[in-house]
Formats: C-alpha cells, sequence, structure tokens
C-alpha cells in the first residue's frame, strides 16, 4: 500500500474544497432564489384562489405557471419582484414569436424567442412574454421548444 503523507492530504483535501465550495454556493443560491419564486407563486395562488396546474421554471431566470379552470397565466422574470398574471380570456390570440438576425457566414440566428399574447379590438394590448434572448444568454438551451409547447397549452386553455 503506498503511504500517503498527512500533509499532502490536508493539502489536496483544502485544494478539493477550494473547488467545490464556489460551485456548491452557487447551486445553493440558484436553488433558494428558484425557492422563493415558487413561494411566492404558491401565496399567490392561495390568496386568490388559483390552482397551479403547470409550472415551468428554467435557466435561474423565467418562471411561468397555469391554472387552466380559471385560464389564467402567471409570468415572472428575475428582475419582477411577483408575477405578472394574465387572464387568457382577455387574450385570443396568442402565437410564438421569433427573431432572428443574419449571420456573417450566411443563415440566420435566433436572438429573441417570446410568447405573443393579443387581445381581440384595436385598443387592446400586445403582451411580449420573453423566453430567450441573445443578449442574456449565449446559447438556446430548449427554449424553442418550450416556447411551441406553451404556445400550444395556451391556445388550447383560451379556446376551451
Amino acid at each position: 500500500m503506498i503511504a500517503i503523507e498527512p500533509i499532502s492530504l490536508g493539502i489536496a483535501m483544502v485544494l478539493s474544497a477550494a473547488f467545490v465550495f464556489p460551485i456548491y454556493n452557487h447551486s445553493r443560491k440558484n436553488k433558494l432564489a428558484q425557492q422563493k419564486k415558487l413561494n411566492v407563486l404558491k401565496e399567490i395562488g392561495a390568496k386568490e384562489g388559483y390552482n397551479w396546474d403547470t409550472i415551468e421554471y428554467w435557466r435561474n431566470e423565467y418562471l411561468i405557471a397555469l391554472d387552466k379552470n380559471k385560464k389564467v397565466l402567471a409570468y415572472s422574470q428575475t428582475s419582477a419582484t411577483e408575477p405578472v398574471l394574465l387572464n387568457l380570456k382577455n387574450y385570443p390570440l396568442i402565437s410564438m414569436s421569433e427573431i432572428s438576425v443574419p449571420k456573417e457566414n450566411g443563415g440566420q440566428r435566433i436572438d429573441a424567442l417570446y410568447l405573443r399574447l393579443q387581445g381581440n379590438g384595436t385598443r387592446s394590448k400586445e403582451i411580449l412574454l420573453e423566453f430567450y434572448h441573445a443578449d442574456k444568454f449565449s446559447d438556446l438551451n430548449g427554449e424553442l421548444p418550450l416556447v411551441k409547447k406553451w404556445e400550444s397549452i395556451c391556445k388550447e386553455t383560451a379556446k376551451s
């Protein structure tokens, strides 16, 4: 068996801890932020009588939830303290919006993805719910299928 000196073992443990601690701390901070957002959403649900059927949280930034019975959509970004509540009865026109920019070598690069909610009438306000923006994140990480999924969920809920 190989003898390991106590000093070498101590140095190895200190260096390992110095490497792992920032990763652990970052992960813990993100989990606490996610839990805080979910708690705010649950409090609003309890106060207003919403039962969130579907909840998505991604990129440690975005949160979207839906109460299918009351047709209420909740959306939040990190910068917002409380989620925005939208009644889907008021927004029958729902679509995905993709903003693309040309690449240097040809083709297109997705710059932003939004879920667009439009009401009926000329005075109705259009609402864009951001799912991805290239200024914040350098790559897509499943946001395109996610926004398509939420487009179909919201359309189905608004129709029923």
